[in-house]
């Protein structure tokens, strides 16, 4: 029998806050959740279990690294001297 769960459960088990996770469904990069009704998303809890194990396989040679300090992998400002 699959298990559904609500936003709340959800984001007791994967690491990210609300917004990050509209955003990456909205992206792609998070499994879509199923309407249980016209207003109740809820997530197949193995679909969202398959994913955090793919993620926990991600290693530091297929990541993209980015400047401390800047957003989106944008280089930082560079500060003038005076």
């Amino acid at each position: 029998m699959t298990s559904y769960w609500r936003k709340k459960k959800l984001l007791e088990v994967v690491p990210m806050s609300a917004s990050t996770l509209w955003r990456k469904v909205k992206a792609g990069a998070f499994p879509a959740p199923v309407k249980l009704s016209d207003n109740i998303p809820a997530w197949d809890s193995e679909t969202v279990m398959n994913w955090l194990a793919n993620l926990e396989k991600v290693s530091p040679e297929n990541t993209i690294q980015v400047a401390p300090g800047s957003k989106k992998g944008r280089k930082p400002k560079q500060q003038m001297n005076i």
